[in-house]
C-alpha cells in the first residue's frame, strides 16, 4: 500500500474530498482504504485484532485493500457493477485511491458490498 500513498500527497486528496463535497464518513473510509489502515482481516491481524490475515471468502488469500477492491471473488458482482467501467480497461489500485473521479465509484462499492458496514455503518 506504501506505493499508492505516494503517488499524491494526501493534501492533494483532502483538496479533492473538499471539492467533491464528501461526507466526513467519506472521507475517512477513503484515507482508511488509501493508507491500508481498515478494518479488513491483513491489518487486523498485523495489529492483533483478528486470528487470521485471510480472506473470509477466498481460501489462502490474505484480506488487504488491494485484495478487497480488485480480486475477491465474493464481490465480483459489486466490482463489475461499481468499479469497472465500460469499454475501458480496469483501473489499477492506485488510480481508484488517487484519481478524484473514482473516489465516489469505490465508496459505492464499498457500501455495496456492505463489507466494512461495521466500521462506517450505513451510508443515509
Amino acid at each position: 500500500m506504501r506505493d499508492v500513498r505516494m503517488q499524491r500527497p494526501l493534501r492533494f486528496f483532502h483538496k479533492h474530498a473538499v471539492k467533491l463535497n464528501l461526507t466526513r464518513r467519506q472521507h475517512s473510509m477513503l484515507v482508511q482504504l488509501r493508507t491500508g489502515h481498515v478494518g479488513l482481516n491483513g491489518h487486523l491481524f498485523k495489529i492483533g485484532r483478528a486470528l487470521t490475515a485471510d480472506c473470509p471468502h477466498c481460501e489462502g488469500e490474505v484480506e488487504t485493500v488491494a485484495h478487497f477492491l480488485m480480486r475477491c471473488q465474493a464481490y465480483e458482482r459489486e466490482r463489475q457493477q461499481h468499479l469497472q467501467r465500460r469499454g475501458r480497461r480496469p483501473e489499477t489500485i492506485a488510480e481508484l485511491l488517487t484519481t478524484p473521479g473514482a473516489f465516489k465509484r469505490v465508496i459505492r462499492y464499498v457500501d455495496a458490498t456492505k463489507r466494512l458496514g461495521a466500521i462506517f455503518g450505513d451510508e443515509p
